[in-house]
C-alpha cells in the first residue's frame, strides 16, 4: 500500500501589495519596485492616464519594474503645445490631432521614467495641417525623429544597456 502523502495547500492566487486601489503616483512612491514586491500586484485607478488596471512588479536581472499586466488601447491626442509622454501615464498608441502652423515646431518627449522593458509608445500622424514641425525626442533615440503628416512611428523601451532607453521600431 502506497504511503499517504498530504494534498498540496490551495492555491491562495494572486498577491496584492495592499487591498485598496492607488494611483500610479501613490504605487510609484508608496511601494517603489524592489525585490520585496517582486511578483506581486497592485491595482490601480489611473493607469495610462484613465484606466483602472493592475500592475506586476517584474524583474529583469538588472532592475525593478512596474509593468501593466494587460496593454492599453489608442486615443486621439489634440497636439496644442510640447509634451512629455510617460510609460505609465499616457495610452499605448496615439492618433495625433489638431494642427501645427508655419513657424511653429511642436515636440513629443518620450520620458524611460517608471518605464519597463518592452513598453510601446506608438504615433499616428493625423493632424488636419502640418505646417510647422513635428518631432518625437528622448532618450536613446540619439537625435529628433519627424513625423510627417499621414506619417507613423513606433518606440519601445530597451534595457540591453543597463539603464531604459527608447528606441525606433518604425
Amino acid at each position: 500500500m502506497p504511503a499517504f502523502t498530504a494534498p498540496p495547500a490551495p492555491y491562495a492566487g494572486p498577491e496584492f501589495v495592499a487591498p485598496a486601489i492607488m494611483t500610479v503616483a501613490g504605487v510609484l512612491s508608496d511601494y517603489p519596485a524592489s525585490a520585496p514586491y517582486r511578483g506581486k500586484y497592485v491595482r490601480v485607478s489611473d493607469l495610462f492616464g484613465y484606466v483602472d488596471g493592475v500592475m506586476r512588479c517584474g524583474f529583469d536581472g538588472t532592475q525593478y519594474f512596474w509593468q501593466p499586466t494587460s496593454t492599453d488601447y489608442g486615443r486621439d491626442l489634440p497636439v496644442v503645445a510640447d509634451m512629455t509622454i510617460t510609460p505609465h501615464g499616457h495610452p499605448t498608441s496615439f492618433n495625433l490631432t489638431g494642427s501645427i502652423l508655419v513657424g511653429i515646431t511642436r515636440q513629443i518627449t518620450l520620458s524611460p521614467t517608471n518605464g519597463w522593458p518592452g513598453a510601446i509608445k506608438e504615433f499616428k500622424n493625423g493632424l488636419s495641417s502640418l505646417l510647422g514641425g513635428l518631432n518625437i525626442v528622448g532618450l536613446g533615440l540619439g537625435s529628433t525623429v519627424s513625423i510627417p503628416l499621414g506619417g507613423y512611428k513606433k518606440f519601445y523601451l530597451d534595457s540591453s544597456g543597463g539603464t531604459l532607453a527608447w528606441r525606433q521600431l518604425v
